[in-house]
């Protein structure tokens, strides 16, 4: 199944306190979160804590 960005995210069932992303780990989808899917879940996710794990951040500009 390949991963497609800027996919519609279903509704969240339960409030949200607290989200762990790992935005540059790739398994199993094989594709980075983009800049747009993660402002689509910090939206989403609103008002939780939002902690990403980027162990791979390599860009020149800032996240």
């Amino acid at each position: 199944m390949a991963a497609r960005a800027g996919h519609d995210l279903p509704p969240i069932a339960v409030p949200v306190k607290l989200a762990y992303l790992t935005g540059s780990h790739h398994y199993p989808l094989s594709v980075p979160t983009s800049a747009t899917d993660k402002q689509r879940l910090c939206d989403a996710l609103s008002p939780a804590y939002i902690v990403e794990d980027d162990y791979e951040f390599n860009r020149d500009d800032h996240p």
